[in-house]
């Protein structure tokens, strides 16, 4: 029943917490609350495809890719500016330059916070930028502090000091260093700085400045070591395409580079005519956008050595064509005053770009004004009901039809869930059915109680193969704890596994309370034995809770 659905972002939502007056285990469960579970142990099944989880990065949107914001400290000498004159490219035409007009007092500089603050670990940045001092510019002494330190700026978490007196004047140079931080700072309120001692003046002039810890397999500019997932990536371009994005230093290659470097698979949305002001493109001014588009696609698939756009990868440091295999035309096409208009721009778009990409699935927006599509993208803006009331929904999807990429499902939905079930993906279903005292085992059909749910229980068992990892995912929406005991049908092994438990605590109910910055652990992961005897297990499952249970069989 799965056959149709490829490409599932997120199925699971873990609501806000908030602390209700805990019950005792035996007031919370009843013979109602307690449910037998019985899952094949088979050697194949429904196969779940890699892409089954991933995440979206929406550039320029929501600070998805954004470095933060600018801060100074100063006398009252110093002031900070943007510039122009003399800039290091055209893709980088302005930079930021810090100015003091007479030899400063006491030590000054410029700071960066981010937009959520900064969170130090006990490792190694390394640190890139270009810099220029202008005539007349003086740095006493010649030392140049680069560093981390808390908001206050007393406690200095790694600093690294750097030579400027070789340094040209008017010329834009290149500097890379390393700043090493040995204790983890203990909150995220934190700031990269740029120190010039007491004595300095003159302008210095400064762009694309990047700190990066150690990142996934080692590679420069690559992803962080923490952002590694088995995934589908989204990413969305809105307007014309470029290969930079500014003072971001996150263009097409950057971006796309990222999701190799994670194992990803990419799908890229491109511009198809519509725009938030709800003007779409009239029929007959397309042909420039979809011109933009192939020229997008060549420049990131096309061989470096006998196309204009690979060879201009191939100039930007990127020789090896991109394996690019999904690509989405528009984005949320059904929203706005005229979501008829995309009836003709799917077509234009599609029919140029389906006849030159051929090994390309083209995903669209919405189902609406167009004939059936390859692939149509979800977004569902709902509440969390509206996602139980419909469990069964992509069972009901006709078959053949396009295929679903469930891309965005609700407002917000829960990364520890995500995590939990990225983590441990399975390769093909068990057929697994539930059973409580009402009911018998052998009355259970496919589709009604007992088949991926009872109750307020959800469930589904899937086999790994390369270690041979029976992995059982359970939801509970239930205000009262479940205990599930499991059978693993025709098994006799006996050993001792883990399970994995997102809850905010047992007889928690969710209302108001969430993960915050400030509270990151309202709803946090645990993990508990799981003793198997002959294929026998039992465990107990909070209220509103998931668990993922891993067995080795």
């Amino acid at each position: 029943m799965y056959a149709q659905i490829i490409l599932v972002f997120v199925v699971l939502y873990i609501d806000s917490f908030i602390t209700a007056a805990p019950l005792s285990i035996n007031d919370r469960m009843n013979n109602g609350n307690v449910i037998s579970l019985k899952i094949e142990n088979a050697e194949t099944g429904q196969a779940i495809p890699s892409t089954m989880h991933g995440i979206i990065l929406e550039t320029n949107i929501n600070r998805d890719d954004d470095g933060g914001l600018v801060d100074l400290w100063m006398d009252s000498q110093s002031s900070i500016s943007l510039s122009n004159d003399q800039p290091l490219t055209s893709a980088l035409p302005v930079q930021m330059e810090f100015s003091i007009n007479t030899p400063s007092a006491a030590a000054s500089g410029i700071r960066n916070g981010g937009f959520y603050g900064i969170n130090l670990l006990a490792q190694n940045y390394t640190t890139t930028l270009f810099a220029r001092s202008l005539t007349g510019s003086e740095v006493s002494g010649g030392k140049v502090n680069f560093g981390f330190s808390d908001s206050s700026g007393q406690t200095i978490y790694g600093q690294t000091t750097i030579d400027a007196i070789k340094a040209p004047v008017n010329t834009w140079f290149y500097l890379t260093f390393v700043i090493t931080v040995s204790t983890a700072a203990p909150t995220t309120k934190n700031f990269f700085f740029i120190e010039f001692p007491e004595g300095t003046q003159g302008d210095f002039e400064f762009n694309l400045i990047s700190c990066f810890p150690s990142t996934f397999n080692n590679r420069p500019n690559g992803a962080r070591a923490q952002q590694y997932l088995n995934a589908l990536f989204g990413i969305t371009q809105l307007g014309f395409w470029r290969t930079d994005q500014g003072d971001q230093d996150l263009g097409l290659i950057e971006i796309l580079a990222f999701a190799e470097a994670i194992g990803a698979t990419p799908v890229l949305a491109v511009y198809a005519g519509y725009s938030l002001d709800g003007k779409p493109v009239p029929r007959d001014q397309l042909q420039p956008y979809t011109d933009e588009v192939i020229k997008e696609l060549d420049f990131l698939t096309a061989s470096a050595d006998d196309d204009q756009m690979g060879a201009l990868r191939k100039r930007l440091g990127r020789s090896q064509p991109f394996d690019i295999r999904y690509v989405e035309i528009g984005n949320e096409d059904f929203l706005g005053p005229v979501p008829s208009s995309y009836g003709y721009r799917w077509t234009a778009f599609h029919n140029a770009l389906s006849q030159r990409y051929s090994y390309i699935t083209f995903i669209a927006t919405t189902t609406g004004y167009i004939s059936p599509p390859p692939t149509v993208d979800d977004h569902d803006y709902q509440v969390p009901l509206y996602f139980l009331e419909r469990f069964r929904r992509y069972e009901t999807v006709p078959r053949p039809g396009p295929k679903v990429l469930a891309g965005v499902v609700i407002k917000s939905t829960s990364y520890l869930a995500q995590k939990m079930f990225g983590e441990n993906l399975g390769n093909f279903i068990l057929h697994s059915t539930a059973a409580n005292n009402t009911m018998e085992h052998q009355s259970i059909r496919s589709g009604q109680g007992g088949d991926g749910k009872l109750g307020n229980l959800y469930f589904v068992a899937t086999k790994r193969i390369s270690d041979n990892k029976l992995i059982v995912k359970l939801a509970s929406v239930d205000e009262n704890d479940i205990l599930v005991k499991a059978q693993i049908q025709g098994s006799t092994i006996s050993n001792t596994d883990v399970a994995y438990i997102l809850t905010a605590g047992s007889g928690v109910n969710p209302s108001k309370v969430q993960n915050t910055f400030t509270n990151p652990n309202a709803a946090s992961i645990a993990t508990t034995p799981i003793s198997v005897t002959n294929g026998v297990w039992s465990m107990t499952i909070p209220s509103w809770s998931v668990a993922v249970v891993t067995l080795s069989v």
